[in-house]
């Protein structure tokens, strides 16, 4: 059975006036145990002064101290990590939850569809759903719950979920790197400069994939890349775009990765700068997907981009090193 590269994401936020152990300051244990309820590993972690990022053998787990981020594909169930968090930060705690899906390229192995994981989240939080997209069959589903707008606005996220990536970026990875070359070849060319001054923890799978994550003071950067024949995948999401704007961002990821597909996210305030972003992207048509502000939620702007390869044009990057 082919890899589900796909992912499934759970961002939670906790009031900064609550009292108690900060995030941050629950041991790798506690975290071992929540990541383990979802059905994945933590191998490796690295820290900033301000946030940890736990590389996962399905994904990425990001904590600081009154929020998380936990990103997760195969078939892992993320909300039961949710419920392993329960056991030691009360759940009522919780102002802001963030639960997205994506539609895999191998649904019908996923233990849960949106709707179940709907059905969950909204016992214990009157929260809203929505759908980014037009197309149902490509649609990013959405649980959004906000309890208390005056803790502040969402994060500032993009991310860049490709499909059927080019079969150049699928043999870099298929080659392989020596774990202790960190961040290098083509790609750790392309993450040192899109990402500079990041501190990176990356892990090369057997069979082939890819995972790292990066850390710059509150800022991260996660990257994740399936590369099978059937069903190749990456993503990439950020709070940092680096010396570059985001729509020049954009344009140099899928230069690199050259995806048949790509859908683009932008919270925050990344949601304003994709109004503009499509119009711009070498190689690929582009549609903006409405707009929305999640006002009745609290401060949750979001913003898609749908983009498109053009079969007669191909995106050539001139960053190869």
């Amino acid at each position: 059975m082919p890899f589900e590269g796909a992912e499934k994401k759970l961002a939670l936020m906790i009031h900064p006036a609550v009292s108690g152990t900060p995030l941050r300051q629950l041991d790798t244990s506690f975290w071992k145990t929540v990541v383990a309820a979802a059905g994945a590993r933590i191998l490796s972690d690295i820290r900033s002064e301000s946030s940890t990022a736990y590389l996962l053998s399905e994904s990425s787990l990001f904590v600081w101290d009154h929020r998380l981020v936990l990103i997760t594909c195969g078939l892992t169930r993320p909300l039961q990590a949710l419920e392993a968090l329960g056991r030691a930060v009360p759940l009522d705690c919780l102002v802001k939850v963030l639960y997205q899906r994506r539609p895999e390229v191998f649904s019908e192995a996923q233990p849960t569809r949106f709707s179940d994981d709907r059905r969950q989240l909204l016992r214990r939080f009157p929260g809203r759903d929505l759908a980014v997209g037009n197309d149902p069959r490509r649609q990013v589903q959405l649980f959004v719950y906000d309890r208390d707008a005056g803790t502040g606005a969402a994060p500032d996220t993009l991310e860049i979920l490709m499909t059927a990536i080019h079969a150049d970026v699928c043999g870099e990875i298929q080659a392989g790197v020596p774990a202790h070359e960190n961040t290098s070849g083509k790609l750790g060319h392309h993450l040192r400069r899109w990402f500079p001054g990041f501190d990176w923890d990356e892990h090369w799978f057997r069979p082939p994939g890819y995972s790292a994550n990066g850390l710059q003071g509150a800022d991260y950067a996660t990257i994740h890349i399936t590369p099978q024949a059937k069903g190749s995948y990456a993503s990439l999401e950020t709070s940092a775009t680096g010396p570059v704007s985001p729509s020049t961002f954009i344009e140099e990821v899928l230069a690199y990765f050259r995806p048949r597909e790509a859908l683009v996210l932008g919270y925050g305030r990344r949601a304003i700068s994709l109004q503009t972003a499509g119009a711009t992207l070498y190689a690929y048509s582009s549609q903006l997907l409405s707009r929305q502000e999640l006002a009745s939620c609290g401060e949750w702007p979001v913003t898609g981009l749908a983009c498109q390869r053009h079969r007669e044009r191909s995106p050539v990057s001139d960053l190869t090193p």
